[in-house]
């Protein structure tokens, strides 16, 4: 630490965190840091000037300490009995209960837990319970043999979920390559990628053992990495580059070729109808009343309140959502079908004014790739499963506070993306 002149970065970092970090790798007793940031690509440029200012202002995504931390607390269910053989659910949920991570969890959830692993054979019950007695066992299933019984079990005596941020793409049981786990998540049905010089069209993902089989396709899209574990772009990142974007002023230490590339941007951000509280609707093959195959919300709020939104509006416009951290992506589900610009803002406005209810944070919820994330969260029951997921992937507070203070701007009458 500051004992290197300079650090140079390939791409932007992901994190305001991150970017402090390099730079508190440079500047020598008590000289000032100093970090050079090759963007590379139109969202790096972005990118870096918001975590620049972001930090200028002593801005750090705050550290948020998870007290429902349903993955680690199968693996820790699984682990006790691993250890001890036999417990009751009692001694199981006193063990766990003083742990911080699991505070939030009730016993009633617990139970509900409990119950769902008996079901799927990774827990059984033993002695008098067996026969509808109160005095309850439970000792490990032959399910979970089957699942983490390699290796006497190595998969429960030491785990390293986060370790694993690349996927395996394999053709005809040869592995092709790799790409990035966050890449993988955003493959929908029919997307095709290119990599190793050849397009291909995925045919099925395995999350469990970090696999893609694909076959081969006719036009791709280049496949993304990210650092670390493919973290999403905050929506304070986002946000901040939506401020650059609007902005007429530079910030001190952009050069001259800089700020001209940022005007370039700035000019594109406004032909699309970026302003100050106006989310643009963006549409494509437009009819003349408005309506069209695919409507686009162009946002950049960040891919956690994007995601929130665009399952939110997927049931009440009967369409697939598509988010990123800049835009939200609808495409209307039946054959033929368009989308209304008039309805997309109604009901948008509903949610501004109405909020988002228990009922349809829910729904929303069950909506999520059921795919992905740790491989303990696949044992709990599907709504806690849901909410596990969604603790890294959705910002229902964010989007609330989001549509406070923006609202749709009106759809221009041919613009395609």
């Amino acid at each position: 630490v500051g004992d290197v002149d300079a650090v140079l970065q390939l791409g932007a970092p992901a994190t305001v965190a991150s970017y402090l970090q390099r730079m508190g790798r440079s500047g020598r007793r008590g000289s000032p840091g100093y970090m050079v940031v090759l963007a590379g690509d139109r969202e790096g440029f972005l990118r870096a000037v918001a975590l620049t200012e972001l930090a200028r202002r002593r801005w750090v995504e705050p550290v948020r300490l998870d007290d429902r931390d349903w993955a680690v607390y199968v693996h820790q269910i699984l682990a006790l009995l691993l250890a001890r053989r036999v417990l009751s659910p009692d001694e199981i949920y006193r063990a766990l209960k003083g742990c911080s991570a699991f505070k939030g969890i009730r016993h009633a959830e617990f139970a509900q837990v409990v119950d769902q692993l008996v079901v799927s054979g990774h827990l059984e019950r033993t002695g008098a319970e067996r026969i509808g007695q109160s005095a309850a066992r439970l000792r490990l299933g032959f399910a979970t043999e089957r699942d983490f019984g390699a290796r006497n079990f190595a998969a429960l005596r030491s785990v390293f979920e986060g370790g694993v941020a690349q996927m395996t793409v394999y053709s005809n049981g040869q592995a092709v390559g790799t790409v990035d786990r966050g890449f993988a998540a955003r493959l929908k049905a029919g997307r095709e990628f290119t990599l190793a010089g050849q397009n291909w069209r995925p045919e099925r993902i395995d999350w469990d053992s970090a696999r893609i089989d694909v076959a081969a396709g006719e036009a791709g899209g280049m496949p993304a990495w990210r650092g670390g574990l493919a973290t999403p772009m905050a929506g304070e990142v986002a946000l901040e580059i939506r401020k650059i974007l609007i902005s007429s002023e530079y910030p001190s230490y952009l050069d001259a070729p800089e700020q001209a590339y940022l005007d370039e941007l700035r000019a594109e951000a406004a032909d699309k109808g970026l302003e100050g509280g106006l989310v643009p609707i963006q549409g494509s093959a437009t009819r003349g009343d408005g309506r069209s195959k695919r409507l686009t919300l162009w946002t950049l709020a960040g891919e956690r309140i994007n995601r929130a939104i665009g399952l939110l509006l997927e049931d009440l416009l009967d369409a697939e959502s598509h988010a990123d951290w800049e835009d939200v992506r609808l495409v209307a589900r039946a054959p033929g079908a368009k989308l209304d610009p008039a309805e997309l803002s109604w009901h948008v406005e509903g949610l501004t004014t109405s909020g988002i209810t228990p009922l349809t944070r829910r729904a929303a919820l069950m909506r999520m790739p059921a795919s992905g994330g740790s491989r303990f969260l696949r044992l709990l029951p599907g709504e806690l499963a849901a909410e596990a997921r969604a603790a890294g992937w959705l910002d229902f507070a964010g989007l609330a506070a989001f549509l406070e203070c923006h609202r749709l701007a009106p759809a221009p009458s041919s613009v395609s993306k």
